[in-house]
Parts: C-alpha cells; structure tokens; sequence
C-alpha cells in the first residue's frame, strides 16, 4: 500500500466503518483461454478518474495483484481482447461518507467508462453485501480483498477502439449520489498490440465511370464496407457478400477502393480500376488541310470545325451503357487558328466524348496547313521526231513519242494556271562544222500553229479543279495538236539536237 493521500474533504452526519473481507472466489470467469498481461500494466498509478462531490477523501486503495487477459500477444491485451480478469488485494476505503456498491470498470482519464457492462460488475453484489437501498444504513467506507479476489471486465473494440491510456479502475456511489459518482484508476495500460488483419474484401463487379453500385466478398458478416467515393457504406451479409449502393456515378474516377471494416478495428481494403464507359477511337491522327479545307473552315464555329475533323479523322466512340455521345475539344478558336498557320505549320486538337458526366478519352489530331504551291509535275526529259529524208517542200514532222508535261497545283479550287514553252534552234553541234537547221519546233493547234524559236508560246492554261493537285496538260495533245518539227527543204543531213524551256506561271503573259 502507498502512504495515505486526502483529496477532498466532505462532512457528513454518519459514518459506518465496517470491513468486510471477501471470500476467495472467481467471479464472471471466461472460457476463453487467458494469459498474464500484469507486466503491461503501470500498476499503482492510483489516479482519481471522477470525483463524488466538493470534498471526498480516498484513504485508502488496494493494489491490482494479477490482470489475465484473452486474445493476447507477447502479452499485452489486443483490439481483439474483450475480457480482463483482474484480482486485487488491499483495503479501499474512503475518509468521509459511505458507499455500499464498487463496480469494478474499465475506464479513459476522463472517467468513461470503455466496459460493455458499465456498472453491473458490482462487488458487493456478486459476494452478498449489497443493501436494499441507498440509504446511509446500506453502507460502508472501506472494505479489504485479499489476493484471490477476482473480478471479470468485458469490453470490446467498438466501445474502447484503442483508446489509451485506460485504467482498470473501482467505481462507487456514495450516500444518495448517481452510480459514476466517484472512481478511481489503480493500473494504467498505454498501448495495446494489434491483431493479425481478418478483413479482406474483393470488388467483384467491372467498374465504369457509369457504374453506380460496387459488388463484391467480405470477410465477416457484418463487417462495414465503404468507399473512397464517398460516405455510404453497407455491410457485408451472411453469403460473404455486399452491394455498395453509391447514389452517385464513378466518373472522374480512375480507380475505386472498397475498405471492409470489423468489429474489432481490422481493416483491409481492395482496388479496382475505373474502364470508361465511352470509349474513342480515330482512323487517323493528323490531317493535311489543303487551300480548298482552308478557305471552306474559314470563319467556321468551334463545333462546326469538330464536326469536320471528327469527320475527317474518322473519330468513333462507343458507349457502353447506351445514349448518345457528344463530341468536343478544349480548344477554342480553330478557324481562326487554322487561318493563321504558316505554311506547313500544324497545331493539335484534343478530341474527346461526353455523355452525361461521362468522359472519355481524348484523341489527338494534328492539323498540318500545306504550302498552296504551283510547280510543274513530271516533265518529258527527251523527246525525238526520227529519221527523215530531206523534204522538197515545208513538212511537219510528228515526235516519235509523246510529250508528258503535268501542273502540280496546291492551291485553291478555281485558280488559274499557265504553260508556256521556248525552244532553241536546232543544230549539229558546235564549231566551225557545225549546222542549224532549216526549220523551227512550232506549236500546233489545229489549222493553226506558232513557231517556238526564241518565242515564248502558249501550249496549255487550266483551272485548279476540287480534290485535285496534278493535271495532264498533254492529256488532249494529238496529231493535229501539240509540238511538231517544221522543216524546210535544203536540210543538211545529220542529227540535230535542240532544247524546249518550259515556263508555268499563275497570270498569262501578254
């Protein structure tokens, strides 16, 4: 026993001292099997955890001899303990006023009682020495337990979860007081160990950011299932199954975790990913806009430019709960963006599908504004007209294959374009020996016909048509039409070679 301590002082016209010795017997003992934890606790601590009114003394406490415990580790209680059996020895008593009820609890430093049976473990009781009432003739101010004394403490994780420090500790009402009218704490516990984790829950239902109710395996019955959606729970049944009814859909959410909760503070938890529940696909992920796509989107609207590269690209989406999906972009301004590209300059468009709160993935298109060129295509790198005799008259000589000449043209519909050729005379060669030839390249069209010799000659002109970059301007060219040798007579024989500069401009040339 410590030295006597005096914590209040109460007047009272009746005192009854009577010492009552208790009888050496087990009370409310467990069938669980039961080990030693006095180790774990302070012992001694002796701390008043509420007092019975503005003056009272504790004169006297007794000592926690032994404390046995179920569902244990090492030694120490657990979350999963529900029962102390604790033996005491020693006198209580008090040095003003009389109480004829102690209740043996289990309580926090403020008092609260952590027990499942708050003030029915009561000792007088349970050995015989409970009065009939409350009245001062009912009671005493202290009574001795020897060391076989024991008393059984049930308590269970959902009245206590973990709270620490707690106190085995005797409760007693004095005189006409309310039952929690005093207590005090004779052994402190600061830390408990945590039993192995029997919560396992599975998500068995494939998730969509359209789906509403998560499904799937519990551990216990009765053990809580919730969400990081939000704060419905359910609980598991008596098939191991539960239903999360959310209220609510997963879009947004790219992952879900379901965590199942026990009765003993166990907690374990499951994921699962979040599918979309529109999914998008695209034939193609960049465009090239010629001049005709540039000049058609100018001054477009932001969905008619949407419309147009879904189109285009050959953007799909499906849904897997049904409706209609809609299709937008983040970006904003797209015609007039496309208006200011520089040649092959691009930019990208984010495009994605909306159904409700659900979003799908975004697919990105580059849109890629080509060069509005005019270049010549394939050109004839050399063309022959055969051997001949020397005419006795003017005779115009078809080639012996076909001249090719093509426009490449990447601007817009309805422009115009122009051919022109210019040929060099025709000679033998170079040097003293060297011969030109009677006789020029012309440039025939029917009747009529234009000598190409130094002269600048209009052989074809065309208008760039929808849909098209490369016309044939040889494509109509036949006997009567296209570049002839004229010779003269009185040729001098030998091979002659010359050379036809062709020219393509946009305007004609005067």
């Amino acid at each position: 026993m410590g030295k006597r301590k005096t914590f209040w002082q109460l007047s009272l016209g009746l005192i009854i001292l009577i010492s009552i010795a208790f009888g050496g017997r087990v009370v409310g003992q467990a069938a669980d099997t039961f080990v030693d934890v006095t180790a774990s606790f302070d012992n001694g601590v002796n701390k008043v955890l509420h007092s019975y009114g503005t003056a009272f003394s504790i004169t006297s406490w007794p000592e926690v001899k032994s404390v046995t415990a179920n569902n244990t580790i090492d030694g120490q209680i657990t979350n999963r303990t529900t029962e102390l059996q604790v033996t005491y020895r020693g006198t209580f008593g008090i040095g003003t006023g009389g109480f004829n009820s102690v209740y043996a609890e289990i309580m926090d430093t403020s008092g609260n009682i952590l027990g499942t049976d708050a003030n029915t473990r009561d000792i007088f009781a349970d050995l015989g020495h409970k009065g009939t009432g409350l009245g001062q003739a009912d009671q005493v101010s202290s009574f001795s337990m020897d060391a076989s004394d024991t008393q059984k403490i049930d308590f269970t994780w959902g009245k206590w979860a973990g709270t620490v420090p707690m106190y085995i500790a005797l409760k007693f009402p004095t005189n006409n007081a309310a039952k929690d009218a005093g207590a005090i704490g004779l052994a402190k516990i600061d830390e408990y160990k945590a039993w192995p984790a029997d919560a396992n829950p599975t998500i068995t239902s494939t998730l969509t950011t359209n789906s509403t109710t998560i499904t799937g395996k519990g551990t216990t019955a009765g053990d809580v299932i919730s969400s990081d959606v939000n704060g419905v729970t359910t609980t598991v049944g008596s098939d191991k199954t539960y239903t999360l009814n959310l209220g609510t859909t997963l879009a947004g959410k790219s992952k879900v975790t379901v965590t199942e909760k026990n009765s003993v503070g166990d907690a374990g938890t499951a994921s699962a990913d979040v599918t979309k529940d529109l999914t998008i696909a695209a034939d193609k992920t960049s465009l090239n806009l010629d001049a005709d796509d540039v000049v058609a989107l100018k001054g477009k609207s932001d969905s008619d430019m949407i419309s147009w590269i879904v189109k285009q690209a050959g953007i799909t989406v499906k849904s897997g709960s049904g409706g209609t999906a809609t299709f937008t972009a983040d970006e904003t301004g797209l015609a007039a963006t496309i208006q200011a590209l520089a040649e092959n300059g691009s930019t990208t468009v984010n495009i994605y599908a909306k159904n409700g709160a659900d979003v799908s993935d975004k697919v990105a298109v580059s849109l890629i504004k080509e060069p509005t060129t005019l270049t010549f295509g394939t050109l004839s790198a050399d063309v022959g007209f055969g051997s001949t005799t020397v005419p006795s008259k003017e005779t115009v000589i078809s080639p012996t294959s076909n001249f090719d000449i093509n426009v490449a043209d990447a601007r817009a519909t309805g422009s115009k374009w122009y051919v022109y050729a210019t040929a060099t005379p025709l000679t033998t060669g170079t040097g003293t020996a060297a011969h030109t030839l009677k006789g020029n390249l012309i440039y025939k069209d029917g009747t009529n016909q234009q000598n190409l010799t130094n002269t600048s000659t209009l052989v074809g002109s065309g208008t760039k048509v929808a849909g098209t970059t490369d016309t044939k301007v040889t494509s109509s060219w036949d006997s009567s039409k296209g570049i002839f040798l004229d010779v003269f007579p009185g040729v001098y024989a030998g091979d002659y070679t010359g050379q036809v500069n062709w020219s393509l401009q946009d305007t004609p040339t005067d």
